[in-house]
């Protein structure tokens, strides 16, 4: 009967560590890509009590300025950081050069691509990074994704180069904005500002 129950739990065991190094159910691979609930649960398993994810693309000059910066706030407050491509799942000349920029970069980055699937339906099959909406140039699924994600406090602004900032109980308590830039902020100083003043509220509640 002991074998039977030893041999029980050694068949189980493997399972069990499975699903425990993912528990968000990702897929393994160089291209994860990953819807809001998926952000959520990221930073609920990250390991620590707060996460920064920053939406990037290789095309966004500031965001690769800024990305030193940020990783240096990440280690400095000791808090989890994901960085999110905004472009289409499809355009992989674009995805590959963010990945690539952030691989040379940061040390072991953890790299997220926002899914196609938050296009609207007729959308999700143009290859197109830029597309057209209500006479706009939008990025639809990167605006989609904002919204499901902006706590009603914050202003939706689908600016490059974003901080989202969500606690271990998956609650989004920060979100940085183009607005909260000086005019003569070329540095974003003002912008990291608010992102540890945010963090120092959080761990003071």
């Amino acid at each position: 009967m002991k074998n039977i129950f030893y041999s029980l739990i050694i068949a189980v065991f493997p399972i069990i560590s499975c699903y425990a190094e993912q528990p968000c159910s990702l897929k393994k691979g160089k291209y994860v890509s990953v819807e809001v609930k998926d952000i959520l649960c990221l930073a609920q398993n990250s390991g620590k009590d707060i996460a920064l994810f920053y939406t990037f693309a290789d095309w966004c000059s500031p965001c690769k300025k800024s990305v030193p910066e940020i990783v240096r706030l990440s280690q400095r407050n000791d808090i989890a950081l994901f960085f999110i491509i905004v472009d289409r799942e499809s355009d992989l000349y674009s995805i590959d050069r963010a990945i690539n920029f952030l691989n040379r970069n940061v040390e072991q980055p953890h790299i997220y691509i926002i899914s196609d699937s938050l296009y609207s339906p007729q959308n999700r099959i143009k290859k197109q990074s830029i597309i057209q909406i209500n006479g706009k140039k939008e990025r639809e699924k990167y605006e989609n994704f904002l919204t499901n994600i902006t706590p009603p406090e914050f202003k939706v602004t689908t600016d490059i180069g974003k901080s989202i900032l969500i606690n271990g109980e998956g609650n989004v308590i920060f979100i940085t904005s183009y607005e909260d830039k000086g005019k003569n902020d070329k540095s974003q100083s003002s912008v990291y500002q608010k992102i540890e003043e945010c963090i120092k509220k959080e761990r003071d509640k």
